[in-house]
């Protein structure tokens, strides 16, 4: 895995092992894998990539 990301944002910018344990699992609605994952944007469409990516959908509050 090469990225992790809430709601399509990485907000932990690397940190990964900090949004498991920050969010509560009752608020998650969904857990996405996004395979060929290019976390470099740019290079989306250009550079493929072998790494998977997660994505957490939250629960509508």
């Amino acid at each position: 895995m090469n990225q992790f990301t809430v709601e399509g944002k990485d907000l932990m910018q690397g940190r990964y092992g900090i949004i498991p344990n920050a969010i509560p699992h009752k608020d998650v609605g969904k857990l996405e894998v996004i395979e060929n994952n290019q976390p470099i944007k740019i290079l989306k469409d250009k550079v493929p990539s072998e790494n998977a990516g997660i994505n957490i959908k939250l629960k509508k509050m």
